[in-house]
């Protein structure tokens, strides 16, 4: 029969393959196992990291445009409420004959 280094023949497991030897093959296979599984685990939680961050950069777009669209909102309120009171102050001015008329569109004269 073939013998090899652990030795295939149940009356020479003795000899060959002692309780030290299956230890260390033992504990081999088990780190093997264990660095694997760690691996693996990396991987996984690599992959779950790189999805969070882009559903974190999704949220956070949403929300700019949603803050972008308030902004522009508030602005645009703004813009007719000045609107608003120029025209209010303009015929308070003619009522009382203060009016400036414009000349090409400005309020300023040139100095010459």
């Amino acid at each position: 029969m073939y013998e090899g280094n652990c030795g295939f023949q149940w009356e020479m497991i003795e000899y060959y393959c002692t309780f030290e030897t299956w230890i260390i093959i033992v504990s081999v296979v088990g780190g093997i196992l264990l660095i694997a599984i760690l691996i693996a685990i990396c991987c996984v939680c690599r992959k779950c990291k790189r999805c969070s961050i882009r559903k974190e950069e999704k949220r956070q777009a949403r929300e700019q445009d949603v803050e972008n669209r308030r902004a522009e909102e508030r602005r645009a309120a703004g813009e007719i409420r000045s609107t608003e009171r120029n025209r209010v102050a303009d015929e308070i001015r003619m009522k009382y004959g203060i009016l400036k008329e414009k000349e090409n569109g400005t309020d300023y004269t040139r100095m010459d």
